[in-house]
């Protein structure tokens, strides 16, 4: 057995992500960088993951010998000294949410995960970005990304967009562009065959973002305190538009193709609006329409069922993603640079790809999809292509380089077998 080691112990890892909030894309992306660093360090190897919620998360990745998982404040003082003492005692940090430099989210959280990555350079220990995306950033933003990067270890993004996106902010170390670390999850293979087609839809609420920081606010209106969502009148009507739009395309595809309809909350906060759907399709979903949400499907039963739907509609990254090991044919309603960067990728950005925001979404909606239903073959095969030849051994590549990095870095150490 070998594994890398530090004055003679085994590394200490310190994963920093999006955790404990019933998010499947960054729950996958945690496993599967846990296999990535055994892979790449050793099994000995020891990991902490950061959460908000250790119960939620030890369901997910339980605590072991070689993992341990760690719960802190989201209140951003407790926060601030939580994540210099942690990083303190790790050999290296890593910077492991896809939505790591972007500011859409909530400057909030941008600021969280280059906090991490200053703590571990502040205390002379390591810090890698590990298979990041890259959103428009500005200001402050945009400065502290660019130093933050300056100094890391190691830059992995998913996309070569992202990269371009760091070098044009003026970052000048070496970036690796590489793909998303869930395209490495593996699950068995899935068949719908002899029942109705089943089309997923996967929505998000795409108006109350950004969080921003206000103490008191209705309760409705909290992200987790002292966090708010950004509504107002006109944001709500706007979400009140988004979900009648969602209706209209699951009333089509119940009556013009016969599909049956699997709503699909990939993280808690999609819940309410797959419920909202199901609500106005009234008698129409009898028997027809079901929901899948994350406060109930643990992230491996989610993929599961992702790969074995006939078709997809999502506004979310990871649906799109993981659904790809299935060869999932799919359309996208999305709202920034992950999804159009990745259709962009494979091609079907200019028949599958809609913006929220578009004067016409209404009406290419249905059209869309009826597009997406004559094409469900020839898109299934485009996906296969693109899942291994191009997805899959890009996402080994992050592994390899994450190896090769840390043997430059460290000592290897060769245990002997016990008899």
């Amino acid at each position: 057995m070998t594994y890398l080691t530090r004055n003679g112990s085994p590394l200490k890892c310190l994963l920093i992500g999006y955790n404990g909030v019933g998010n499947t894309g960054s729950e996958i992306r945690v496993l599967t960088t846990i296999d990535d660093i055994r892979e790449a360090f050793g099994v000995e190897t020891e990991i902490t993951i950061v959460t908000i919620n250790a119960v939620r998360t030890a369901k997910i990745i339980p605590e072991d010998a070689k993992i341990k998982i760690q719960e802190i404040s989201f209140t951003p003082h407790k926060f601030v000294v939580s994540i210099w003492r942690l990083c303190r005692k790790h050999d290296i940090t890593l910077l492991v949410e896809g939505s790591t430099f972007k500011q859409n989210w909530s400057k909030w959280l941008l600021h969280a995960y280059l906090w991490a990555a200053e703590s571990a350079r502040y205390n002379k220990k390591h810090v890698i970005a590990y298979a990041v995306d890259v959103g428009e950033l500005n200001g402050i933003h945009a400065y502290r990304s660019r130093v933050d990067c300056e100094h890391m270890d190691l830059v992995i993004t998913r996309t070569e967009i992202a990269r371009t996106r760091l070098e044009k902010l003026g970052v000048t170390r070496p970036i690796l562009a590489n793909t998303d670390t869930a395209f490495r999850y593996q699950t068995p293979s899935v068949s719908n065959e002899g029942g109705r087609k089943v089309v997923g839809l996967a929505p998000i609420e795409f108006f109350h973002w950004p969080v921003r920081l206000k103490l008191w606010c209705k309760a409705e209106d909290r992200y987790r305190w002292p966090f708010a969502f950004s509504w107002n009148a006109e944001r709500r009507a706007q979400s009140e538009a988004m979900l009648e739009r969602w209706v209209a395309l699951a009333k089509h595809a119940l009556e013009a193709h016969d599909f049956d309809i699997q709503l699909i909350a990939m993280e808690d906060l999609d819940t309410p609006v797959c419920e909202r759907i199901l609500e106005r399709l009234g008698p129409l979903a009898q028997g027809r329409v079901k929901i899948a949400s994350s406060r109930k499907v643990p992230p491996q039963e989610m993929v599961t069922l992702l790969r074995g739907l006939d078709a997809l509609v999502t506004s979310r990254y990871h649906a799109c993603v993981l659904s790809m090991g299935g060869s999932v044919p799919q359309m996208v309603i999305h709202h920034d640079e992950r999804l159009s960067s990745i259709y962009a990728e494979m091609d079907l950005h200019e028949d599958y790809l809609l913006h929220y925001l578009q004067s016409d979404l209404t009406e290419r909606l249905d059209s869309t999809f009826d597009t997406l239903v004559e094409n469900l073959t020839e898109q299934k095969q485009v996906i296969t292509e693109k899942h291994d030849g191009v997805y899959l051994p890009a996402c080994r590549q992050n592994m390899l380089d994450l190896k090769s990095w840390g043997e430059e870095n460290f000592k290897l150490h060769n245990a002997e077998p016990e008899n």
